[in-house]
């Protein structure tokens, strides 16, 4: 798993009129933040887990990096009692869970808002989880595949798709085998795309099946 975050920490939302309490958090709260780090981080790997509280500029910022084979719940414990002890924080803490039970394959973004948190999937980064698993969502497979050619190029009847084997090419770049079979002339043919890149599902061109392993079943 990683986790990486930062918290802009402020004790509240805005300096009142007589200044307290102030946005800059106070001494006794900036302690507590640090209790809170030292009770949570694991100071035995400090190459994979830190918890970095800095002030510069008149603001306090930590940051939250962990790096571990393992799943571990301090990055998240510690983001959200931040919230807690400082009110008016606010920040952003990525976290990619691969021992999750129904995480492992999503980017969760969790979010603070005035010492609020709140978590959900970044579906901006869902891509990198797809190529990451060798995977391209099922409903956008589906789209692609149906936008190939359909005629067949020996008698020029429309093709029946047969199926479409996921795999890699020398290079280590993702491709689809998509077969069809013609109904009317029985000739079987292949074409070899990329399903994420729209400039090889327009060139494909279905070709004789030429392969010594057999027809799929």
């Amino acid at each position: 798993m990683f986790a990486i975050g930062w918290i802009c920490v402020q004790e509240a939302e805005y300096p009142d009129i007589a200044d307290y309490p102030t946005s800059e958090p106070r001494d006794h709260v900036i302690a507590l933040v640090r209790a809170a780090i030292a009770r949570h981080l694991d100071a035995t790997w400090p190459e994979f887990e830190q918890a970095d509280l800095r002030h510069a500029n008149g603001t306090w910022t930590l940051q939250i990096n962990a790096h571990r084979n393992h799943r571990k719940s301090w990055p998240t414990a510690l983001f959200s009692e931040i919230g807690e002890l400082a009110a008016g924080s606010f920040g952003h803490l990525h976290l990619w869970d691969d021992e999750h039970p129904t995480e492992d394959e999503r980017f969760m973004r969790w979010t603070m808002v005035h010492g609020v948190v709140t978590a959900e999937e970044d579906i901006a980064l869902r891509p990198v989880v797809a190529r990451w698993f060798d995977r391209v969502d099922d409903a956008n497979e589906t789209e692609a595949v149906a936008s190939l050619p359909r005629e067949c190029p020996a008698c020029r009847h429309s093709l029946s798709e047969t199926a479409h084997l996921d795999g890699r090419d020398p290079a280590g770049r993702p491709q689809t085998v998509v077969l069809w079979e013609c109904p009317h002339c029985r000739g079987r043919f292949s074409a070899v795309v990329d399903l994420t890149d729209p400039a090889s599902l327009s060139d494909a061109v279905p070709l004789p099946w030429t392969s010594e392993l057999g027809w799929p079943g």
